[in-house]
């Protein structure tokens, strides 16, 4: 979803593993967090980055991406304005 943001080694890894479910999911995430703002450079978003490595129901962790998901849209409106 977010492969814009992403190095081509991560790219990669989520191409190989097939699919980021639970202990890839934790690594890749840790990997993310390790080095957040090379992905995420903009502020805000770190702190709804970390609330993906809690457990959920599908509902709540779907809520989750897609607080970032709109927060990246509003943010590239934002600086389309500029």
């Amino acid at each position: 979803m977010f492969g814009f943001l992403l190095g081509h080694d991560f790219q990669l890894e989520c191409r190989r593993t097939l699919g980021c479910t639970g202990s890839v999911a934790a690594t890749l995430h840790q990997r993310v967090l390790d080095h957040f703002d090379d992905y995420f450079p903009m502020a805000g978003y770190r702190r709804m980055f970390e609330a993906l490595q809690h457990p959920g129901t599908p509902t709540q962790v779907a809520s989750r991406v897609l607080k970032i998901v709109n927060k990246l849209w509003d943010d590239r409106a934002v600086s389309r304005e500029k």
